[in-house]
């Protein structure tokens, strides 16, 4: 887990980090505890970057730590030592002093990043303005939560693409606590503050998956115009959009996902966006579409733990398969299958190890 903090001059405050891994995340050869707790009264557990200082302070009542920087435009981080955390919860209470000139306005910027890549460049980030949410212009206030996947898709393209999807109001108050809890679980994501049941922003299709995997899917699946194409695992629409683009627009892409709001919104933004040569279904991948079938190429965007027999039995002659296979993320490899024309013998090639989410079941149809 990484915190993240990003802003003008300003005084970002912590007095606590809880993190819970989920259960199914602890495969891996080393376990993942099922709790961490830092408590984040000195600065013990913490790695700064530099140009920020950290100190043990007491804020308004609590034993805390505080982060200072001067102002600059690119994101000042600090890193929470000794975290394991891919799926789970992230509990964390902080505060924003927000220290300006007069008449400069700077909505102030803090946030909590998880899933960071050992490059300290890559993860995922939620993060709060609180001087956008006292605004008078709604559009600013719009603006108080927000997410980014750091660094290929920063607010302004994310704002640009999908408007309004990755933003959203919250009440935020600076100088005062804000407890914040984030949940994460494959690639679905949401932020909830100060205790309230009800999300303040939710984000199906984080972006910050292995899009190298991604692009070498692509590759090795050697789409061509008079391809029949299947995509197994929808998301936001991204990995679709993509095939779509490598197809005319007389075919036809098929694209299955389990969970109905995120085929629901990821058909609203193709639409939105012109790709009409896709059509949806909400429906259980491992089956595959086999009133459609045969396929020349069929993507898979999540893991099963085995590669569904039925995917292998829509593929055509001289078809192929490309699909993540593992039991968990520390434990997949990207195979490429290919149905030999003639025979129809199946011969399998591991081309790397990727993490993707898991390809869940029927449990999750509602």
């Amino acid at each position: 887990m990484r915190v993240s903090f990003a802003f003008g001059i300003a005084l970002l405050t912590f007095s606590a980090v809880h993190s819970g891994a989920a259960q199914d995340s602890q495969k891996a050869e080393t376990a993942v505890p099922a709790s961490q707790t830092f408590a984040l009264v000195d600065t013990r557990d913490l790695v700064v970057a530099p140009g920020v200082k950290a100190e043990a302070v007491e804020y308004r009542g609590r034993k805390a730590v505080r982060l200072t920087k001067d102002a600059a435009d690119e994101a000042a981080l600090a890193f929470v030592n000794g975290t394991q955390f891919r799926d789970g919860t992230i509990e964390v209470d902080l505060a924003t002093k927000l220290v300006r000139p007069p008449g400069v306005r700077r909505p102030g910027f803090t946030g909590i990043a998880f899933r960071a890549r050992d490059d300290r460049m890559h993860y995922e980030l939620f993060y709060l303005r609180p001087g956008n949410a006292t605004e008078d212009d709604q559009a600013k206030r719009n603006h108080s939560v927000q997410y980014t996947s750091e660094p290929d898709f920063g607010w302004e393209k994310l704002r640009r693409n999908w408007p309004f999807i990755y933003e959203s109001y919250a009440d935020l108050q600076t100088d005062e606590w804000t407890k914040l809890k984030i949940e994460v679980h494959g690639r679905q994501a949401r932020l909830y503050l100060n205790g309230s049941e009800k999300p303040s922003l939710i984000v199906d299709g984080l972006k910050g998956e292995d899009l190298e995997g991604v692009a070498l899917m692509t590759e090795r699946l050697d789409v061509h115009a008079e391809h029949r194409v299947l995509e197994v695992g929808t998301g936001s629409g991204y990995q679709t959009a993509i095939l779509a683009e490598l197809l005319p627009l007389g075919s036809t892409i098929r694209t299955l996902e389990i969970v109905p709001d995120l085929s629901l919104r990821a058909e609203r933004t193709l639409r939105e966006l012109g790709y009409d040569n896709v059509r949806f279904r909400v429906d259980d991948g491992a089956k595959g579409w086999p009133e459609a079938a045969p396929y020349d190429a069929i993507l898979v965007a999540a893991a099963p733990d085995e590669v569904p027999a039925a995917l292998l039995e829509q593929l055509a002659p001289g078809g192929r398969l490309v699909i993540p296979v593992g039991p968990d993320p520390e434990h997949q490899e990207l195979q490429l299958w290919r149905k030999l024309p003639g025979t129809g013998s199946l011969v399998r090639k591991v081309l790397m190890h990727v993490r993707f989410v898991p390809l869940t079941g029927p449990a999750n149809l509602h």
